[in-house]
Formats: structure tokens, sequence, C-alpha cells
């Protein structure tokens, strides 16, 4: 046999002599029941430690570190004592105080350090290193116990210890002992089952291997001990001692289980309530599983609370496509975030979630606060649709138009499908508003959109400008379908609208069309061009419609550029007065005369009035221009030698959009001129804009003792009620009824009943476009006072008319 293999067996056979032979079975016995129970109950102490320091509980943790040292230190120092009572050399033997009190407080303070290194602390690889040196450390302490007891035993011979087998005892005890309190410390359930049986294996082995290291050398000559005592004695009161240790660290135990019994219930009726005081579902959750949840929440899912609790959480939650609900809850700690709620209904309620963890005294929990998004997305949906759609029809507005004409015209460039866009302006409208009330016209507008509604596919959108501009978006279409629907849209826009108190209007529609890709591959270029096919459609009548071609471009480059030409005209001396004569019907005397603007374009040459002046007044340039002509005109007359009158056209945006009253005042006070001399000719246009204002300016004007002339009068929608209602001192008969006086019955009724008219209301009455001598005979023999026209004379600059001005030559 080896000799290693042989040293080997001899030494296992020392150990299992020294427990067969040299102990007492029964004391054994007691010993190893005391190791096992102080081992529990020191690793039941250890879990309690390590949650009181979980939790911060610093003054339990404390309580808990003292008692598992004292049970773990006090029971291995028992166990040590029982044995070593239960060792039997064949010698008297007796036991000295000093050694064997400091042995049983060297266990006591090596296990409580040891069980203050086993804290728990952040971070798990440092926690586990810490366990294990604590548990080193009150292994290394049981050790040093055993053999400074050992130093304690005192008889009639010599005792030698082998130094291998006191390194191997130490070692074990170490080594087990720090395996021991690892599993302790560890997660899982009981992990005290899986430490206890670890730690009577530390404590057996560095006695018996301990034991083992001794060898006893019997000498006569040494004095025989004092007994301690009987050792059956002993061994009782020792046994009761560990008995009574063990009783009150269970009792700690247990006492520690009933008051956290208690404060569980007092925590959980805390938190039922502050859930309960809560506007927003809450549900506190031990991981996945619910363990309180209030009312709110349970009446959002649709069942009892007590069905609710123990559920585990993802059972109600429905996080959405590929996202697991435990990653939901994790984003959830980090931010708000939307998921959808199951329980009470087919459909998932759609809620917003915050998570925050939550420190208790069973542990750590998970507060999970549940908002019911419902109300929310239903008031931000109609906040959209408020933003989105036009408040008085409903339908899209400008914001909303531009969101789906980038999306359709996207679609299209994918599909290849057609895409028509079509703009609408009403024709009268206004005239509506002035007849019948603003109220009226909205109602009109309603009833408009109505009638879009009734005729677009689900596919196709409508949405109104403002005023009275509409745009209509038509998918999937061509060129035909775009004309039958533009057809279909004048039709109806053009039957008669039912409005309040039983009144009836009757507008109709001018519509532009824009196709793409035809006209256009890009949102606002066919958005441009369907207005300017709108425009073409205007000019060619109203009530019908237009498609773009690509002379509208040239057409609108060419407008835009007069609008910026006229803008500089003045500065340039491109613009003139003109003056036409305005003559007694009976003699032919020249009474006054009318100033006529003219722009003479460097490049295009003379631009006529009726094309100018509405881009003069759409683009603002009107009130410099109106300024000017208000001054040349008011100059020239001041110079006359005979104080002739002078009349002058004023655009309704002066009157509606400018200071007038404070320019003539400035101009008379400028120029010197009479007021009475002066006479501002306005039309029946401004009165329908904005009746209560222009009476404002109008009658101020009066005040400067300047006279008001209504020009083209016939011609508007109100006009008998405007002479009666307005400080008019002058009516002038429109050209048109002038025209056909001699071959039309009915012109020359209209133009009897204005001289009448005028007659009735003691108002002057001049007859404008007399051209020919049988028109001027024909307007004396109905007693027309005065005329103007090419037969008195044509506008001319004001040099041409020297000798009726009273000037020589």
């Amino acid at each position: 046999m080896p000799p290693g293999e042989a040293s080997g067996k001899r030494e296992m056979l020392r150990v299992i002599g020294c427990l067969s032979d040299e102990h007492d079975p029964w004391r054994l016995a007691g010993a190893v029941l005391i190791c096992a129970l102080a081992s529990l109950t020191a690793c039941l102490l250890l879990g309690r430690m390590r949650a009181a320091d979980r939790l911060g509980q610093a003054r339990r943790q404390r309580l808990w570190q003292g008692l598992a040292g004292l049970v773990l230190g006090g029971g291995a120092w028992m166990t040590h004592f029982v044995a070593m009572l239960a060792y039997d050399p064949g010698l008297p033997t007796g036991f000295a105080l000093g050694p064997t009190l400091g042995s049983a407080l060297l266990a006591v303070a090596a296990a409580v350090i040891g069980a203050g290194l086993c804290r728990a602390r952040p971070g798990a690889d440092a926690g586990s290193l810490r366990c294990l040196l604590g548990g080193a450390l009150a292994g290394a302490g049981m050790g040093s116990m055993h053999y400074l007891g050992m130093a304690g035993l005192h008889m009639q011979a010599w005792l030698r210890f082998d130094p291998a087998f006191v390194v191997v005892s130490l070692a074990s005890v170490m080594l087990l002992g720090a395996l021991a309190f690892r599993l302790a410390s560890g997660a899982g359930p009981r992990p005290h089952l899986r430490a206890a049986p670890v730690q009577v294996a530390a404590i057996a082995a560095v006695h018996f291997i301990g034991m083992a290291a001794v060898e006893v050398f019997p000498d006569g000559a040494l004095p025989v001990p004092d007994a301690a005592g009987d050792h059956r004695l002993l061994t009782l009161v020792l046994s009761l001692g560990a008995i009574l240790l063990l009783l009150a660290g269970l009792a700690a135990l247990l006492f520690e289980a009933w008051a956290e019994t208690r404060w569980q219930a007092q925590e959980s009726a805390r938190l039922r309530g502050l859930a309960e005081a809560t506007f927003e579902g809450v549900a506190i959750c031990d991981g996945p599983v619910i363990t309180e949840v209030n009312r709110q929440l349970a009446e959002l899912l649709g069942q009892p609370r007590h069905a609710v609790l123990g559920a585990r959480i993802d059972r109600f939650l429905d996080p959405g496509p590929e996202q697991p609900v435990l990653a939901l809850l994790a984003e959830a700690e980090r931010r708000p975030v939307a998921a959808g709620l199951t329980g009470s209904g087919d459909q998932p309620v759609p809620v917003e979630l915050r998570v925050r963890p939550l420190a208790s005294g069973a542990g750590q929990r998970r507060v999970v606060a549940v908002r019911d998004l419902r109300a929310s997305l239903a008031s931000e949906a109609r906040i959209r649709h408020l933003a989105l759609h036009d408040p008085l029809t409903d339908l899209g507005n400008r914001l909303l138009l531009r969101e789906r004409l980038v999306d359709e015209v996207r679609q299209a460039r994918v599909t290849g499908r057609g895409l028509a866009v079509l703009c609408l302006d009403l024709d009268r409208f206004k005239a509506v508003n002035d007849l019948h009330g603003h109220a009226a016209g909205d109602e009109l507008l309603r009833q408009v959109a109505g009638r879009l509604r009734a005729e677009l596919r689900e596919a196709d959108f409508a949405a109104r400008l403002g005023g009275d501009e509409f745009v209509v978006l038509q998918s999937g279409v061509d060129l035909s379908r775009a004309s039958s629907l533009a057809k279909r849209l004048n039709a109806v826009l053009a039957r008669p609208y039912a409005l309040q108190a039983g009144q009836q209007a009757s507008v109709s529609a001018s519509i532009g069309v824009a196709v793409f890709p035809l006209d256009g591959d890009a949102p606002d270029a066919l958005l441009t061009r369907a207005d300017m096919a709108l425009y073409r459609a205007k000019e060619a009548g109203r009530n019908g419609f237009a498609f773009y071609d690509p002379e509208m471009e040239a057409e609108t480059r060419t407008r835009r550029q007069l609008e910026q030409d006229l803008r500089r005209a003045e500065e340039r001396g491109e613009l003139q007065l003109l003056y036409q004569p305005q003559a007694e019907v009976a003699s032919g005397r020249i009474r006054g005369f009318e100033a006529l603007l003219r722009w003479r374009h460097p490049e295009r040459g003379m631009i006529p009035p009726d094309l100018f002046v509405p881009l003069a007044e759409a683009s603002g340039a009107i009130m410099p221009i109106g300024a000017w002509v208000l001054r040349q005109a008011c100059a020239e007359a001041a110079a006359w030698p005979r104080p002739l009158d002078i009349a002058v056209n004023i655009s309704p945006v002066q009157i509606l959009h400018g200071d007038l009253v404070a320019l003539v005042t400035e101009t008379l006070r400028e120029t010197g001129l009479d007021p009475a001399r002066l006479e501002l000719e306005v039309t029946e246009g401004v009165l329908i804009r904005d009746g209560a204002q222009a009476l404002g300016v109008l009658t101020r004007l009066k005040a400067l003792g300047v006279r008001v002339a209504m020009d083209d009068f016939g011609t508007g929608y109100s006009s008998l009620s405007t002479l009666r209602a307005f400080p008019f001192d002058k009516i002038k008969v429109d050209r048109s009824f002038v025209r056909d006086l001699d071959t039309s019955p009915e012109a020359a009724a209209i133009v009897r009943a204005v001289l009448g008219l005028g007659r009735g209301l003691g108002l002057p009455v001049i007859a404008e476009g007399v051209e020919t001598e049988a028109q001027r005979q024909a307007l004396a023999a109905i007693d027309c006072a005065a005329i103007q026209g090419y037969l008195i004379g044509r506008p001319a600059p004001i040099g041409s008319f020297g000798t009726a001005l009273g000037r020589l030559g």
C-alpha cells in the first residue's frame, strides 16, 4: 500500500475512532441537536437582517445582526462544550474558567462581525464576496473558539495537536461557513433550509476533526485537576441555556413576523387609502402579480376587486405588437407610455402607464398608475378637428387641404392615377349678405357645403378656404370625369337656396380645374393653376368652369407685372389726367369737368382703365394713386379763371380702408379750392360692401362742403333705398341706358323714371355717354338738365378746353 494512501486511511480512522470510541453518544446527540437548531435559527436571523438592510431599517438590521451572531456563536460554543463533555479520554477532566468563557466570547464576536459583513449592499457580485468573507470570519472564530476551549481543558495528561488536522479543521470550518452564509443570503425560496445543513457541517467539522487532532499522553506526575462538576448536570445546564438562547431567537423571529404581518396590514390599508384617494387607476404589484388595486382601476377593468387581486398584470395589458409587457413596464419607469387595457370589453381601453418602485415592509414593489385616455383622446381629436376644419361648414380648412393635397399627390405619383383640383368661387354672394344679412349668408354657405358633400365620393375631399372660396379634390380621375363633376357642381349650386324667414337667394359658382399630372405634379402648382383657371371662368361670364391652359400662366405673369409697374407709375410720370366736359342740355354751356385717370405704359402703351383700376384696387395701389388724382385735379381746378366744378371718382377702397376725410381736408387746404366746386363720384359698390361705414364717411365729407354724386345709377342692387339713406347731391344715369335711348322703349322708360325720381328727391340728374344729337334731343324732350359724352367733348388734356375755362387763345 502506498505510504500516502495508508496515511490518509489512518487519519480517517482517527476521526471515526474519535467520534465512535471517545464520545458519549447521548451527549453527542444533544450537541448535534443544539448545533442543528442553532444553525437553522441563525440562518433565519441572517435572512431577516438582509431584508431589514435592503429596506433601509438600520435599527432592525443591527438587532438581527446581533441576534444572529449571538445564536450562531453561542450555539456553536454550546455545541462544542456539550461535545467536550461527551468526550471521554478515560482520565479525570476539568475546565479552566478563563479560556472557556473567552472561547464563548470569541465565537460570538466573530459571528456578529461576520454577520455584519453579510449585510445587503448594491451590486450582486460585491454582496456575494462579502457574504463569503463574513462566513469565513465566523468559521475562523468557531475554529479559534474550539482550540481556545481545548486550552481550558485540564486532565492528568499532556495534549499534543497534529498540525495537519488543525489546518484541515480550520480550513473546513471556514469554507463551509463561507458557503453557509452565501446560501443564507441568496435568492429563491427558503434559503435557510439550504444553508442550515452546511452550517451544521461546519461546526461538526471543526469539532470532530479538531478532536481527532488531539493525542493524549497520561502523566502521573501531573496533579489531578479539580472536577468542574457533574458532567450530566453541566450538560443539562448547557442544554437548557442553548434552548433558552434558541427560544429567544425564535421568539424574536415570531414577534417580528407578527409585527411585520400587522405592519403589512396597516401599510396595505394605508396604501389602499392612498390609492382610493387618487383619480387614476392604481395597482401595486409584486413582480407581475397584483397585490393591491384601487376601485378606479377595478371599474376601468370592469371586474370586481377580488377578481383582480392575485392576477398577473400582463393579463390586463395589451402593450401592442412585438413588445413584451415586462419591457413595457420597464419603459414606463422612465417615461409615460401608452398601452391598451383589456378586461372591460372587446376593444382595449387606451391608457397611459406610469410605474414607480415602492419599498414596503413586504419587500420591493411596483406601483402602476393607469390613466384613462379616452376622454383626453376624444378631446384631442376634437381640438384637431377644430384646428383642421372650417367652424361654419365643417369642411376642411386650408391646413387640412394642404395635408390632404400633399398626400393625394404622393399617392398619385405611386399609383399613376389622376387627380383633379377644383377651385370654386360663388358668384353674387356679396349681394346675399347685403340684402339678407350675414346670418343668411352663413346659412347659404352651410347649404353650399351640404350640396358639395352630396355630389362627392367618399374618396373625394372638399375644403372652405374662407369667404365664398372652396376647393374640391377629386382622386383617381381624368379630364372627362373632372369635367363631369364641374358641370354637376355648376348645376347643383345654381339652384335657389331657401334661407331664414321664407327668404330665397340664388347664386352660382365659377370653377377652375387643374389636373395631375397634366397641369402640374406638385401641390402648390396644382392649386395655383386651378386658381388661374377660376379667374378665367369669372372673366368668361361666371356660372361656368374652365380648365387650366398654359396661356393663363402668361396672363397671370402679365397681370402681376402690371401690378408691380402700376406701383411705380406715379414716380415715373406715367400717369396723367384727362378731362371730359359736362354741359347743360339746352344751351350747351360747360358747367364743369370730370377728371379721368389714364396710364401710359412705356412698353405697352395706353392701358385701359377697366384693366388697371381693378388691379390697383386689388393690390392696394389705389390708395396712393387716388390721392395723387385728387391733388392733381383740385390743384388744376383751383387755377382755372372760371370757377367751374371738378368731379373726381373715388374708389370704394379709399372710403372703406383709408382716411378719405383727412385726405380731402388736406388737399383743399393745400390747393385752396373752394369745397363747393369739388364733386366726389362714388358707385353703389361702396354702399353694398359696408353701408354703415360709407354713410359715416360721406356724411363727414358733406360737412366739409363737398358734394357727393352717385355714379352709374341703375346698375346696382338697391338704388332706391340707397338714394333715400345717403346724402347724395347728384345722380348720374349710366351710359348703358343712354346708348339705347333712341332705339329701346325700355331704356327710355328707365331714363324717364330716373329723371322723375331726381325731381321728386330734389336731386339734379346728369346723363353719361351722350354721343349723338338724337340722344341729346331725346334727353331734352324729357327735361334732362345736364349731359356728358363725346357729343360735348372727348376726354382730353385740360389745355384743349382753354376757351371754356375763360383762358385766352
